[in-house]
């Protein structure tokens, strides 16, 4: 079965709608600033998955864009009786985001932090036990180190595009392989996961 059909109807036409302007997208190569840099499809079904299997409850994201991400999150978070925390520094896309989601019905489970994550982070107190970034790649760490001491045990902390952007995460993949609070694993899927479980 397709994750897709255990979905509230109105959430699977917004997120059919995004999946069809990012084909459209990843095709035609519009500017930067006119894309939604969407979540691989195959990815965002996995950590719909994930979620649910881990009965994580507090979830976060960073780099949230138009909200095709925050979407399955929120689903998964709110089949959990849990909440998602967005985080997305274009005030822009945080209103398509929020428009999207409410279109879905899912307006109830998600909160947003507006602006440069490496700072709405550090004025969060957490804490998560999921997290998804998906943000600047030169960041990546950044972001990392700011979660740690906000993740709690037996939490994923799961980053995107560590395939397609191997020579851009290599510091990151080898940060958090090494780390000796974390287990961590390159998943295959999309365009590459790495998924990092705090192990105490």
């Amino acid at each position: 079965m397709d994750p897709l059909e255990l979905l509230d109807p109105r959430a699977v036409q917004v997120i059919q709608e995004l999946e069809e302007r990012d084909r459209w997208e990843r095709s035609q190569d519009p500017p930067p600033e006119d894309r939604i840099y969407a979540l691989h499809p195959d990815s965002a079904r996995f950590l719909h998955m994930l979620i649910l299997a881990g009965k994580y409850r507090r979830l976060l994201e960073i780099g949230a864009s138009v909200g095709y991400s925050t979407l399955w999150l929120a689903d998964a978070a709110h089949r959990n009786g849990g909440t998602l925390v967005s985080c997305e520094i274009e005030p822009g896309r945080v209103e398509r985001n929020r428009a999207n989601v409410r279109r879905a019905g899912l307006h109830g489970v998600v909160s947003y932090l507006v602006g440069d994550a490496r700072q709405t982070l550090a004025q969060h107190p957490g804490p998560f036990d999921f997290v998804l970034i998906d943000a600047d790649k030169t960041d990546y760490i950044t972001y990392f180190e700011l979660l740690m001491p906000k993740i709690l045990p037996n939490g994923l902390v799961v980053a995107d595009n560590v395939l397609s952007h191997a020579a851009a995460l290599q510091n990151y993949l080898a940060r958090v392989k090494a780390h000796p609070l974390y287990e961590s694993v390159t998943v295959p899927i999309g365009r590459g996961l790495e998924i990092s479980r705090r192990i105490r």
